[in-house]
C-alpha cells in the first residue's frame, strides 16, 4: 500500500515519516552523515 500523499522535509522536524518518497541520492546521504559524524566529534 502506498501512501496517497508524499512528503519531503528540508530539515529535520523532529520525528520520523513513514510517507514515501523517491529513493535520496546515496551520494549526498552519504554528504550528510559524513558532516553529522563530523559534527558528532567535536
Amino acid at each position: 500500500m502506498w501512501a496517497s500523499q508524499q512528503i519531503y522535509f528540508e530539515k529535520y522536524e523532529g520525528y520520523i515519516s513513514t510517507q514515501l518518497r523517491p529513493k535520496a541520492d546515496i551520494a549526498e546521504l552519504k554528504q550528510s552523515a559524513q558532516r553529522i559524524n563530523e559534527k558528532a566529534k567535536n
